[in-house]
């Protein structure tokens, strides 16, 4: 099956968890330091209306620990514990909630792929999509994965979705919020130097959409203060 094809209909690249969940979030893409560039679905998976859903299980957790170490992964939790008042710290809910079955959250990329960076394309990309030029993949995705994405989205009707990476804003309003623009917007502040976009449309989720992690968002006080900020529209 071409690569396009597959990805209408397939959640490879993306950790996933509980589908049904009110909270979303969004990265860009896998880091292939710690994950296969490939076509096929990385995690166990349960099936939802025909849909194979990936999650991280707990025999998936006790084979690869070194996710406990994830910087990522690790600020999501703290974020998460804010957001839904967790009644434990973050590496409880980590070790034993994150992005499981019946978790508190659904976690996707925007693309497929793993990449060292958001530059990286190699022979092993090429190979995959049939594509020389990664901004074509991408450009390409937009009728494929992004398609599928605004489909999950109608059916499942998740709250909020926070979105990682600023510079992809365009995008992810593509893939979360469909081709009309018409909605609202504002910044909120954290602190002096980071920015958070609030994008609401009427029978959509509000979009989160934040500077990447550790960037923008490097401390655990900026941290509480997004969980709070999702918690606000969580109710």
């Amino acid at each position: 099956m071409d690569f396009f094809e597959k990805i209408k209909t397939s959640l490879i690249g993306m950790d996933g968890g509980n589908i049904k969940a009110p909270l979303w979030f969004c990265g860009i893409e896998w880091s292939s330091n710690g994950e296969a560039i490939t076509d096929k679905i990385t995690r166990d998976t349960y099936l939802v209306d025909e849909l194979s859903v990936p999650y991280l299980s707990s025999k998936w957790k006790e084979a690869h620990s070194q996710y406990l170490k994830w910087q990522f992964d690790q600020k999501l939790s703290k974020i998460i514990c804010e957001a839904i008042d967790y009644q434990g710290d973050y590496k409880s809910y980590l070790n034993s909630n994150f992005c499981d079955q019946k978790s508190n959250e659904f976690k996707l990329n925007l693309f497929p792929l793993a990449a060292t960076d958001i530059k990286e394309w190699n022979e092993e990309h090429i190979r995959i999509t049939g594509h020389r030029i990664k901004y074509h993949y991408m450009y390409q995705c937009a009728f494929s994965r992004f398609i599928l994405f605004y489909r999950l989205v109608n059916l499942y009707h998740p709250k909020v979705i926070v979105c990682f990476g600023r510079t992809f804003l365009e995008e992810y309003f593509m893939a979360f919020m469909g081709d009309n623009y018409k909605c609202s917007r504002k910044m909120i502040k954290l602190g002096l130097s980071t920015t958070i976009e609030v994008i609401e449309k009427q029978d959509h989720p509000v979009l989160l959409v934040c500077p990447f992690l550790g960037w923008g968002l490097n401390s655990d006080s900026k941290l509480r203060d997004l969980g709070k900020i999702i918690k606000s529209y969580l109710n």
